[in-house]
């Protein structure tokens, strides 16, 4: 949410995409599309696609908690 001084969250999901692209971090770059999905909307079809790519990374680095994260974000949107 926007305040008094503050920024809109696509700034900080900015800079949380470009910290963890320098920092070849792919746990945080799944974790930021995880965030993201969930604020556009799960059922969006950006949110959808957020949530592939994310739930994908997860998978490939045997992260199984964050990948039940994922699926908890598709249930709770009814997706």
């Amino acid at each position: 949410a926007q305040g008094a001084m503050r920024k809109p969250p696509e700034h900080y999901l900015a800079l949380a995409r470009r910290n963890a692209a320098l920092r070849n971090a792919p746990h945080e770059v799944a974790a930021n599309q995880l965030l993201e999905a969930q604020l556009l909307g799960p059922g969006t079809p950006d949110g959808a696609r957020l949530l592939d790519e994310a739930q994908r990374a997860f998978d490939r680095m045997d992260m199984r908690w964050h990948v039940r994260q994922v699926e908890d974000a598709r249930r709770a949107a009814g997706a």
